[in-house]
């Protein structure tokens, strides 16, 4: 079998007295797709985050075709061909030079009432039954 483009061994990552990670591994090969998935809390993103430089382990190994590496940080993890691409798209620009969009929640609380208002002129507008 080949060797993995990357791969994960021993991956143990602490935040004061919580484990986020416990000997953690995974390979990941070209041409496959691989989803993490879990509840709420397993650590899925702490390990996305330690596989892209995010997030240095306390304890194991991430290689890059056959290689230890521990990457500086996303930027290094980058000029290596490493990036995550953020769950929430909304938060990435659709264009380069695009400034991230914020979740519609937020925007509409940034908004104060316009959507209210909104709503309240259609209804003056709209003909009477």
């Amino acid at each position: 079998m080949s060797t993995p483009l990357l791969a994960a061994s021993g991956i143990t990552k602490r935040y004061g007295a919580v484990v986020a990670l416990r000997e953690v591994g995974m390979q990941l090969r070209a041409g496959r797709v691989r989803a993490i998935v879990g509840e709420n809390g397993a650590g899925k993103s702490t390990l996305t985050g330690v596989l892209a430089g995010l997030v240095h382990p306390d304890a194991g190994e991430v290689h890059l075709d056959g290689e230890p590496v521990r990457f500086a940080g996303r930027r290094d993890a980058i000029a290596h061909g490493i990036g995550l691409v953020p769950q929430h798209l909304s938060l990435v620009g659709a264009r380069r030079g695009t400034p991230p969009r914020p979740p519609d929640r937020l925007r509409d609380r940034r908004r104060g009432g316009a959507r209210r208002r909104d709503r309240a002129d259609r209804a003056r507008r709209a003909p009477a039954r």
